[in-house]
C-alpha cells in the first residue's frame, strides 16, 4: 500500500519541476503561487508549499532560485501560513551558500 503514497523524493522532484517550469518559460513566481498557468487559473499554492519549494532549492544548491521563491513566499497570504522566521532562516542558508565568507562576516558583526 505504501507504494501508492508519495515519498520525500516525489515532493522534491515536484518542487524542482516547478522551479524548472518557472525558469524555462520565464513565469513569475507570483503567477505560479497564485495558480496562474498559461493564463489559466489553477489551484494556488499555499505559503507552506512555496516555502517547501524554496527549501528544496536551497538543499539542491540552487540559491538564486531559492531566494526568489522564499522572498515571494514571505508576502504570500494563501493558507496555511507559516512562521516568517522559517523563511528568514531559509534565505540566510541560501545567501550563505553563495557567499559563505561575506555571510560569516555579517553574522559576526550582528553578534558583536
Amino acid at each position: 500500500m505504501d507504494s501508492y503514497l508519495p515519498r520525500g523524493e516525489d515532493f522534491r522532484g515536484a518542487n524542482l519541476a516547478l522551479a524548472r517550469l518557472k525558469n524555462t518559460y520565464n513565469i513569475p513566481v507570483e503567477e505560479l503561487m497564485n495558480g496562474v498557468v498559461a493564463g489559466r487559473q489553477a489551484q494556488p499554492l499555499s505559503q507552506r508549499e512555496v516555502f517547501d519549494v524554496g527549501q528544496t532549492l536551497v538543499s539542491s544548491n540552487l540559491p538564486d532560485d531559492a531566494v526568489e521563491w522564499l522572498t515571494a513566499g514571505l508576502n504570500h497570504r494563501h493558507p496555511p501560513l507559516i512562521n516568517r522566521q522559517d523563511f528568514y532562516h531559509g534565505l540566510a542558508r541560501a545567501h550563505a551558500s553563495v557567499r559563505p565568507i561575506y555571510s560569516s562576516v555579517n553574522i559576526c558583526i550582528v553578534h558583536n
